[in-house]
């Protein structure tokens, strides 16, 4: 799929009947694929793949209205790693990056498709489940 822009200009005579049109076409695909990119990369921790602080937020607002809608339930977790902070001291940043893709991985792994899981930052994660 390509996206386009068009933009046509139409020259009238004195009645105001169209007599001739002009038109360009640009294709603006790669424009749109980076807009894409940037909004994935603005709401997405680059770390672990899981939403970051800020889509979390956004979605979150859209559960509480869901659940509102359907009398549903929701469950929240906000998950903080003990002693993580030693892991980075003690066996470097690289190790750490490594555990928090690891427990990234088995979140993704035990939740469902429409569960929320975000990195809120740091050590922290929160956990959204729908009914």
């Amino acid at each position: 799929m390509r996206w386009v822009h068009e933009k046509c200009v139409h020259d009238r005579d004195v009645m105001g009947n169209v007599v001739q049109s002009h038109g360009i076409v640009q294709d603006i695909t790669d424009r749109k694929l980076a807009q894409q990119k940037i909004k994935q990369m603005a709401m997405t921790d680059q770390l672990t793949g899981l939403a970051n602080r800020n889509q979390f937020y956004a979605t979150f607002d859209k559960f509480i209205n869901m659940a509102k809608r359907d009398s549903a339930l929701l469950g929240v977790m906000i998950l903080d790693l003990d002693m993580f902070k030693a892991v980075h001291d003690i066996y470097g940043h690289q190790t750490g990056d490594k555990l928090l893709h690891i427990i990234a991985q088995v979140f993704r792994e035990n939740c469902r498709e429409i569960d929320l899981i975000a990195r809120l930052g740091g050590d922290e994660f929160a956990i959204v489940l729908y009914k």
